[in-house]
């Protein structure tokens, strides 16, 4: 991923890119606060079904540590991988 300059102007939103996404939760945070939640990269694939229902099919099954070099986006969230319980 490469980091942009924020963008101008009222009707282009800031991108958001989720890392270790899960179910989109930090993302619909990002979403609720303005934000254009643009990527999501999960190894779950349960996890990535939930996530592109919550954000428009944005979301992939994908081992983070080969990152795509196309994303572009001025936020980078990531979540932790949760523990067995």
């Amino acid at each position: 991923m490469k980091w942009t300059r924020p963008r101008t102007g009222a009707a282009k939103r800031p991108r958001t890119a989720d890392l270790f996404s899960g179910a989109g939760l930090p993302s619909g945070g990002f979403q609720a606060a303005g934000f254009n939640v643009t990527y999501g990269a999960e190894s779950d694939a349960r996890a990535v079904a939930t996530f592109n229902l919550n954000h428009g099919g944005v979301g992939e099954q994908r081992d983070v540590k080969r990152p795509r070099t196309d994303i572009r986006c001025e936020v980078i969230t990531a979540g932790p991988p949760c523990t067995g319980f």
